[in-house]
């Protein structure tokens, strides 16, 4: 028994030095891998806006807000009375783009109060040359190019609102003012 407990004795000290011995080895036959870098961003920046100064009735309106809208970045309001057919209302501003990015266009969203326009209104959005009258979600290839030095990327945007003369006399206002609200949304992301 003392032999045997002799035996097993050397086996597990042979076995650790087997052990040890293959880790060394092991360790010896092993290696890491690193690698390091430094990246720098450089500064940028989103600014896309209505140019507040470059609000302008157009030569051709025959009607004037009442009072002259006061827009804002992001936000114009306007107010108007049309009093007979072939009266009109129409304004420019620009959208800039003072930011270090090009910007998409990708949605024109116009909506109205009532939502079905009456014979009598006309309403038009012109941006980039392109008449919109109505929600298009799905714009392509429309770009507000970056500020390059000073200058900024900038596009004209023109509304017009007008008195139509329909066909039919019955599709006047026959009995009161009726009043039509517009909301048009420019829908901008980056390139």
């Amino acid at each position: 028994m003392r032999q045997e407990k002799g035996m097993q004795t050397t086996i597990i000290a042979v076995m650790a030095i087997a052990i040890l011995v293959m880790s060394v080895g092991f360790a010896a036959f092993s290696q890491n891998l690193n690698i390091n870098g430094n990246a720098t961003f450089s500064q940028a920046k989103w600014s896309v806006h209505f140019d507040t100064a470059s609000y302008t009735e157009t030569a051709n309106s025959t009607v004037h807000a009442n009072p002259t809208p006061t827009p804002t970045a992001t936000d114009l309001s306007y107010t108007v009375t049309l009093a007979k057919p072939g009266d009109k209302y129409e304004f420019t501003i620009d959208v800039i783009n003072e930011g270090t990015m090009d910007a998409a266009l990708n949605s024109i969203t116009i909506t109205s109060t009532p939502s079905t326009l009456p014979v009598y209104v006309g309403h038009v959005v012109n941006y980039a040359g392109t008449d919109y009258t109505a929600t298009d979600s799905s714009i392509s290839g429309v770009t507000l190019t970056k500020q390059t030095g000073n200058t900024p990327g900038r596009q004209t945007v023109k509304v017009t609102v007008t008195y139509v003369e329909p066909s039919n006399a019955n599709d006047l206002p026959q009995n009161a003012d009726q009043t039509v609200t517009f909301n048009v949304g420019l829908g901008y992301s980056s390139l």
